[in-house]
């Protein structure tokens, strides 16, 4: 299947949709009292960007993606796991790499995180943006060699 057989936007749309519509924190919610909440969480959104964002007309941001995230109960970085996936399949830059802000990715953070086994699923994206958001990045060998341990773990489970 080539990347033009993937519609990664529509997918991604699709699962916004039903995120919205099936989480049991959200399924008694109308479309307003949605909106209401992402608006408290410092959104620009309305009915209308709601319905582009989940019929594939606008591409979600990370900050979308996360107030789904919270709004429908769903863990921190699952949307923006699906969508990296997604965009990676159709050859476009993941939503978690699109507004690389290097004061939210702090790299001693998210690498103390890792170390300590608190890392979720958004801290290991943005780890990959902040590592991949430079040409080259040092990491000491031991702290190289206990990274991968994790990131082995991750994928193993």
């Amino acid at each position: 299947m080539g990347s033009s057989d993937i519609n990664g936007p529509r997918r991604m749309a699709w699962l916004l949709a039903t995120s919205r519509l099936l989480a049991a924190s959200t399924s008694t919610l109308t479309r307003e009292r949605f909106v209401a909440g992402l608006r408290a969480d410092g959104l620009s959104v309305d009915g209308p960007r709601i319905s582009r964002l989940e019929s594939g007309t606008q591409r979600a941001s990370l900050a979308v993606l996360q107030a789904y995230e919270t709004h429908t109960g769903l863990g921190r970085g699952v949307l923006g796991a699906v969508d990296s996936l997604l965009s990676r399949a159709c050859g476009d830059k993941p939503a978690f790499l699109a507004h690389l802000d290097s004061a939210q990715h702090d790299l001693d953070w998210l690498l103390e995180r890792v170390s300590a086994g608190e890392a979720d699923a958004s801290d290991w994206l943005s780890l990959t943006a902040g590592m991949t958001g430079y040409e080259r990045i040092y990491v000491h060998t031991s702290t190289w060699a206990e990274l991968t341990k994790h990131l082995l773990g991750e994928l193993t489970r």
